[in-house]
């Protein structure tokens, strides 16, 4: 079974504080609920604003994943999530994107 995590529509310096613990959280369900070996899958249809402090958000979730053996992938990542990880050298972070 392959559960998703849909990603907020701004993930920024201003709204990390109050999400992060959240999407940890939700990340942590979303493994919990996959078999072993499955990636964590994020959904980032519905995010339009992204910044470098979103970008290490994801990368930590990516992390917490790869900590349980884990792949992970982005389903529909916007452009600016795209351009912001080239211009930080994480493209290859960013892993298998769909």
């Amino acid at each position: 079974m392959n559960a998703t995590l849909p990603l907020p529509s701004e993930l920024t310096l201003a709204t990390l504080p109050r999400l992060l613990e959240s999407l940890r959280a939700q990340a942590s369900a979303v493994l919990r609920q996959t078999a072993p070996g499955q990636p964590l899958v994020l959904e980032a249809s519905a995010l339009r604003k992204v910044d470098t402090a979103g970008l290490a958000a994801l990368l930590q979730l990516r992390r917490m994943a790869m900590a349980q053996g884990r792949g992970w992938r982005v389903l529909q990542p916007p452009p600016a999530l795209l351009a912001l990880a080239r211009l930080s050298s994480a493209e290859t972070l960013i892993g298998e994107v769909a």
